[in-house]
Parts: C-alpha cells; structure tokens; sequence
C-alpha cells in the first residue's frame, strides 16, 4: 500500500461525502520562533564570548629537565610500577653506532634488576625481568 492508501483505510469512514480527497502533506511551518535564512546564516559562525588571550602564559623555553637522558620509575601499588623516559638523539645514535649491523634486528628493553640483596659490601644485581617496549612508546 502507499502512504494516501494507508490514511484512508485507517481513518475513519466521513458521512455525506462520497468522493476522497487524496491526503496531502502540510507544507512544514517556521518553528516557535521566526528566524530568517540571513539569521541562520550569521549564527552558524557565532562561537560565543570571546576569551582572553592565554599566550602570554605559555612557556617560552622548555624546563631544565627537558633534553637530558634519563628515566623516572615510580611505585603505583606493589605490583605496578609507572616509567616513564627520554632518550635524546645523541644517545640514540650511539647505540646504533655501538650495535652496527645489529641495530636492525634490535628490540628496545626495560630491564628491571634486583639491587636489594643481602650483601651490602658488593653491589651485586640480579635481573629480575626484560619489559620489550613497544616502538611507538
């Protein structure tokens, strides 16, 4: 069935009329407000209140810290441990030089040791585990 067939197999029979008027859709009228199409236009491109202008407080220079090899591990719970590292270019380059036709097939590590051994004269270690680091990381 189409649409104007459903309305009037649906809708109750009308007295005195014969013939049916097929049903026609009411064109759509403006919502609550009227609003023209000039005002729609303008208020897509409206983005509120200005702010004020934080650049000013962006840092200009990097922190100290920033640039220097080093790694920063810290106790979450007493199974987790949260690192987290940089590596300069430098350090890097000197790995690849080290490892020469290695380096291709080398995988980046975390290595975790154990220095807290009984023997407090030597400063013995003992790896406990090998973390593969993802690339991306």
């Amino acid at each position: 069935m189409r649409k104007e067939e459903l309305v009037e197999a649906l809708a109750p029979p009308v007295r005195g009329k014969k013939k049916k008027k097929p049903v026609r859709p009411r064109p759509q009228t403006a919502a609550a407000r009227n609003t023209t199409e000039q005002e729609v236009e303008s208020s897509k491109y409206n983005v509120g209140v200005p702010t004020r202008d934080l650049s000013a407080k962006v840092p200009r220079d990097l922190p100290a810290g920033y640039g220097k090899d080093r790694i920063v591990a810290m106790v979450r719970d007493p199974y987790w441990l949260h690192c987290y590292w940089e590596l300069t270019r430098h350090a890097v380059q000197r790995a690849e030089s080290a490892l020469g036709q290695e380096w291709h097939q080398s995988k980046p590590i975390l290595r975790l040791l154990d220095v807290s051994s009984g023997e407090t004269s030597s400063s013995s270690e003992s790896i406990l585990r090998d973390i593969e680091i993802h690339g991306a990381a």
